[in-house]
């Protein structure tokens, strides 16, 4: 077990934090982010006595980033003088729970160190501190408290153990509106590692940050952050639908708290273009992609820019499945079966080219099969690559 922070003045503040460390049961990250009907937290820990050991709570999971991702740990304060993580639970009983840890360097205790951990994405963690309300979210912070029984205490339980899933949101009218049983909404996915799929921007300046606004085919809006420590001053704008994978995050400072919904973004390659394939002559599996490669209205992807190759089902078509030719992918002469549940996620070049599309058949009727057989047809599609 690898002790992320354990200094003199951490081991001097009393029996209070050494009690509870020792004592405490894991909490439940979904059950300490309750709240009522105004957004503030429901758990009776919010805002507790210090010196209360039940006041005390203790969390464990994966966490989602490195605080230097999103903020800028060298100054005094405002966005760079902030340190934060968040860790989402591995619980099979509190699934999807998320938490932010919050500390500010003005904050800091005197000969304490700076940060207070070294945490990386994807590190298994266990968080003994206090809980607070935060603009519509439960933290566990230092109450903005210099006092060193305030100071929370990051354990590193196993470093490098990998990240979750992202939590697949389904569109963004189902993510941005406040819900107090949190069987929708925002409160559903805040604090956890997401996606968002056929998505694109409407609104707001790019660069690293800044907001701009997401929609999508529902009509619903969501606020994009660029962190200001990403890469996105390197790259164009995307022009598009795309997928991205970010933090489902809340910045609300009014009450009640039931707006300030944000989606977190820590670099460009988080961001992926969604490309479909359709069929332009089924029998023989000539194909036309969207965009284009030469669509000069299409986005112009960069040298580095990630993709996701996805297939859509054709009516009356019969596919069984696509296949695309990549010639970086081992094994099977290159191919890679891809559909709608197997998309590719390649990397495009800068004049944009993915090399060739198939569509292998189950049958084109009821004399093909026959005929030729499944691997037939596809060495017959096959012989029919157009470069792309």
């Amino acid at each position: 077990m690898a002790v992320a922070r354990i200094t003199a003045g951490a081991l001097a503040i009393g029996s209070v934090l050494i009690a509870v460390q020792s004592v405490s049961a894991v909490d439940n990250i979904w059950a300490l982010q309750a709240v009522n009907a105004d957004g503030t937290g429901a758990d009776p820990r919010v805002g507790g006595d210090p010196y209360d050991p039940n006041s005390w709570v203790t969390v464990e999971g994966i966490a989602l980033n490195r605080s230097e991702e999103y903020l800028d740990p060298n100054t005094t304060w405002g966005p760079k003088g902030m340190w934060q993580i968040y860790v989402q639970s591995e619980d099979a009983n509190d699934p999807g729970g998320g938490i932010a840890v919050w500390h500010g360097k003005i904050f800091n205790p005197p000969g304490w160190p700076w940060p207070p951990a070294d945490v990386y994405p994807g590190d298994r963690v266990r968080v003994v501190g206090l809980i607070a309300n935060h603009n519509g979210k439960v933290n566990i912070n230092t109450r903005h408290s210099s006092d060193p029984i305030m100071q929370f205490e990051v354990t590193i339980l196993e470093p490098n153990v990998g990240m979750p899933a992202p939590r697949q949101l389904p569109t963004l009218a189902d993510c941005n509106y406040f819900d107090v049983t949190r069987s929708g909404g925002g409160e559903l996915y805040q604090a956890q590692w997401s996606e968002l799929n056929d998505v694109w921007i409407t609104s707001g300046t790019w660069g690293k940050g800044n907001t701009v606004t997401l929609t999508d085919a529902s009509g619903g809006q969501l606020s994009m952050l660029l962190s200001v420590m990403g890469d996105f001053d390197a790259y164009p704008m995307p022009t598009g639908t795309f997928s991205v994978r970010g933090i489902f995050d809340q910045e609300d400072t009014t009450i009640p708290y039931h707006q300030g919904y944000r989606f977190w973004v820590k670099r460009f390659s988080d961001i992926r273009y969604r490309l479909t394939v359709g069929v332009v002559n089924g029998m023989w599996g000539d194909v036309e992609m969207d965009p284009e490669p030469e669509d000069t209205n299409a986005p112009k992807y960069t040298p580095g820019t990630v993709v996701m190759l996805t297939a859509i089902p054709i009516s009356g078509k019969y596919f069984r499945h696509w296949e695309i030719y990549d010639p970086n992918h081992p094994g099977d002469g290159n191919y890679v079966v891809i559909d709608a549940n197997n998309p590719l996620v390649l990397e495009m070049n800068d004049r944009r080219e993915v090399a060739a599309v198939f569509a292998c058949s189950s049958g084109l009727g009821p004399m093909l099969p026959g005929m030729l057989g499944v691997m037939g047809l596809c060495a017959a599609i096959r012989s029919r690559r157009r470069n792309r």
